[in-house]
């Protein structure tokens, strides 16, 4: 029996007769067309999709209503596990039959009112994400390029009972497919590194998660029933089950191994190679870690970083948190030095330490000038330390272990009077009776954490020294407080070795914006492995990559739910998230890829690195230039270039920096007034937390400009006295910003002195910028930051995208 009408008859001719251009005109002019029965729905739309359209077509009030669905069908969609956009269209996975070229195809998409959101040439015959107008479904899955269109489903299936929060920022809902239908780590193990796996005894403990699905071997999981293979388990927190999870959530199909980073870096070292050693039981294709040792070194290769580099070297990819510590936890210097006595004779001359409390033998050698620029030398550091756990890690350039320390450093703490030693670091670090190790180090234990220190850095022996750099890094709350800049390397360690890839992290619900306590890079090595200085040192820009942070797991940290997401599981933040995101990618590139070793770790890299998002390639710093005029000819055009720099630290000198803005106009009529709106970018003034305070730097003084803000204080107008403000001239001043309450801060807070957040960060939109000149002319324009594609200190080469990079497989 033939049950077409003499439409869908029609419409069949049109399919098989014409080109697709002019079947879309075709079947656009018959959906016009009243009292035509429309044609069956087509079988090649998939999971629940043939239903939804169905009944879609048979609810007149749905398309009474533009052809959005009606509450009833949104109602069934969302039963189905299906996602729709704010237009009521619905996410589909649109297979490619490859009869229609690529480029074509969409074309026509677009012209039907379909968004392609992401593609995949080279999966199968190509793969489509997109939301599709469910008025539009049955001729798109009649269009001569389409194999099927299959609903997307929430990817969270058989996965367990905590949802993949950064599947979807990722994409590796999309590389996976429903139900695993594409590429899920089948075939790959990935190897786990941490403190602990299965120690607590406190539910959900490692049992209960592989009973939800959170982790793999309950006989009756669909995905995946592989134990968990454990080369060796020590510690308390099973951190690094948390990290299994995440890798679970986006590879579910992965064969899974762990091994414990306790028992000191010879014991973290050796675990690394077990887990890719096939007799062990585990032959790991991807290994992904997130411990750093603080006495790793950092101008030089230690033992951890040499076993990451000995299995990448074996084909193997190995991926390793960059840190949380922001470029204020650290120091990094070239040696300068002044001899004993000139340092001692600075004070009551510039500085008030007591220096006759530093033995003469420890600063035979000279004392360290922080003072980088001209004028009197600083000899002293201020520091401040936030918690009395904290500590501080000295190093200089001189190879460890191997014989050839011959520079000896010491430090020395001061209170902020200068007249007590609170604490001091001074053992001898050269070969042949000392450590043979060039680091010293101290911790803040009876320290106060609302008081000022004075840091000084001694040498001990007066012959000249090899050593050309002095670096600290601080670790759970040290906060320097002088002589900083906004990028001093900080990453170092096994997740700077040539071999690794350094992950930082970006909160998963703004992807946009790279977490402020990521470490930032880059690293500079300046000994090969037997201990050799390079003729010329080589520069790694570390981090690598970024993943998502602040994710669920099902335990860990205890307590540590978040108000920003809807549900009671503890939120996992930190680079150590962030690492397994990047090792769970990395697996289903390597699948997609051939299986394990399809795909070095070299190329992975670069594959990595060159599908990563568009970033913001100067983090902590914004600026705006706003011109009076435009053409080739104009006379008299003005120009002022605001720009701001600032960390995200909420402790931060970024708040109390009185050069935190800097306003340089150039013209011919002069400057009169200048608004700073911040209302647009989420952030407010705060003059409680910092006043607006000129700086000495400025060629415009205090008295030649006023300040007032608006009453909610997102506006900030500088007037400035007539004639002052003349071509050249330069105004630098600082005053305190915060994130409103809508971004989850508050003014106490002091979470907005990111300079990134008055170019839009946070809400897309920067900060507006108008200036008035003498004539009393308005002009207006916004602050941005500047985006593009390469590295950045803060956050490596940005955020990995699962899709591209399966996409960049030949």
């Amino acid at each position: 029996m033939n049950l077409e009408t003499p439409r869908m008859s029609f419409l069949r001719f049109l399919s098989d007769r014409f080109a697709p251009s002019t079947l879309l005109a075709g079947s656009l002019l018959l959906t016009a067309l009243p009292g035509l029965a429309l044609p069956v729905t087509p079988e090649n739309l998939g999971l629940g999709l043939r239903e939804i359209v169905t009944d879609y077509h048979g609810k007149p009030e749905a398309q009474a209503q533009a052809g959005r669905p009606s509450r009833q069908l949104l109602s069934e969609i969302e039963e189905r596990r299906g996602v729709t956009d704010d237009e009521g269209r619905v996410l589909v996975e649109i297979y490619l039959s490859g009869k229609t070229p690529l480029s074509e195809f969409k074309r026509i998409l677009q012209k039907l009112g379909v968004e392609v959101t992401a593609e995949v040439p080279t999966y199968a015959r190509g793969v489509l994400s997109a939301y599709l107008p469910l008025a539009r479904a049955v001729e798109v899955a009649r269009l001569p390029g389409v194999s099927s269109v299959i609903l997307s489903l929430k990817p969270f299936t058989n996965v367990g009972t905590v949802p993949p929060q950064g599947a979807s920022v990722l994409k590796t809902d999309l590389v996976n497919g429903t139900n695993c239908s594409g590429f899920c780590g089948a075939g790959i193990t990935v190897g786990v590194l941490s403190d602990s796996y299965a120690s607590a005894t406190t539910p959900p403990t490692a049992a209960d998660d592989v009973a939800s699905f959170d982790l793999p071997r309950a006989p009756n999981n669909p995905l995946n029933t592989q134990s968990v293979v454990v080369i060796q388990d020590s510690g308390t927190s099973d951190e690094g089950r948390g990290m299994l999870q995440i890798v679970h959530d986006l590879a579910p199909k992965a064969k899974l191994c762990f091994a414990t980073a306790n028992g000191g870096q010879p014991n973290f070292a050796s675990n690394i190679l077990r887990l890719a050693d096939l007799a062990l039981g585990c032959a790991a294709s991807v290994i992904v870690d997130d411990i750093i040792y603080l006495a790793e070194p950092f101008f030089s290769d230690g033992i951890v970083a040499q076993a990451a580099d000995t299995v990448a070297g074996r084909g193997i990819p190995y991926f390793s948190s960059a840190g949380n510590r922001e470029s204020q936890r650290g120091y990094l210097s070239d040696v300068r030095l002044i001899d004993d006595a000139a340092g001692r004779a600075l004070q009551g001359n510039g500085e008030n330490i007591n220096f006759a409390l530093i033995p003469i033998a420890s600063s035979a050698g000279g004392f360290h000038n922080f003072n980088a620029g001209a004028g009197t030398p600083a000899v002293s550091q201020t520091l401040r330390f936030s918690a009395t756990g904290a500590s501080l890690f000295f190093q200089w350039d001189n190879p460890f272990s191997l014989g050839r320390v011959d520079t000896d450093f010491d430090l020395f703490l001061f209170s902020a009077d200068g007249q007590t030693l609170v604490k001091s670091s001074t053992g001898n670090n050269l070969p042949g009776g000392g450590t043979d190790q060039p680091i010293e180090n101290f911790n803040a234990s009876g320290l106060s954490t609302a008081l000022d220190y004075q840091l000084v850095i001694t040498r001990k022996a007066t012959a000249a020294p090899t050593a050309t750099k002095v670096r600290y890094v601080g670790f759970s709350g040290v906060l320097v407080r002088e002589f900083f800049s906004n990028n001093t390397p900080i990453t170092f360690g096994h997740n700077s070795a040539a071999g690794a890839q350094g992950v930082a992290a970006y909160f998963f619900q703004t992807p946009n914006t790279p977490e402020g306590f990521n470490s930032p890079g880059p690293v500079t090595i300046y000994f090969d492995t037997a201990g050799n200085r390079l003729a010329s040192p080589q520069l790694r820009l570390k981090p690598d990559i970024a993943a998502v942070d602040g994710v669920n797991t099902t335990f860990f940290p205890p307590g540590g739910d978040i108000s920003q997401d809807p549900d009671s599981f503890p939120n996992f933040f930190g680079t150590s998230a962030a690492a397994p995101h990047a090792a769970g990618v990395a697996a289903l590139v390597l699948e997609a890829g051939g299986g394990p070793g399809s795909v070095t770790p070299a190329r992975l890299r670069q594959i990595f690195q060159s599908t990563a998002a568009v970033h913001d390639l100067n983090p902590d710093f914004v600026q705006s230039i706003v011109k009076s005029s435009s053409g080739r000819f104009s006379l008299g055009a003005s120009a002022i270039q605001t720009s701001a720099v600032g960390d995200t630290i909420s402790a931060s000198l970024a708040v109390t920096d009185p050069n935190a803005f800097k306003v340089t106009y150039t013209g011919g009529v002069g400057l009169n007034q200048l608004t700073l709106n911040l209302a647009s970018a989420g952030v407010v003034f705060d003059p409680a937390g910092f006043p607006f305070t000129v700086s000495p730097a400025s060629t415009i003084t205090a008295a030649q400009v006023t300040a007032s803000l608006s009453a909610n204080n997102t506006t900030l107008t500088l007037t400035f006295t007539a004639g002052a403000f003349t071509s050249g001239q330069t105004l630098i001043f600082g005053i305190d910003r915060d994130l409103v309450a809508a971004y989850g801060q508050t003014a106490a807070n002091n979470g907005g002195n990111g300079a990134d957040f008055i170019g839009g960060q946070v809400t897309g939109q920067g900060s507006t910028v108008v200036f008035i000149d003498s004539n009393g002319t308005n002009f207006t324009g916004r602050a941005a930051n500047i985006l593009g594609r390469g590295y950045a200190y803060l956050d490596g080469f940005g955020l990995i995208d699962a899709l591209a990079a399966v996409g960049a497989l030949p």
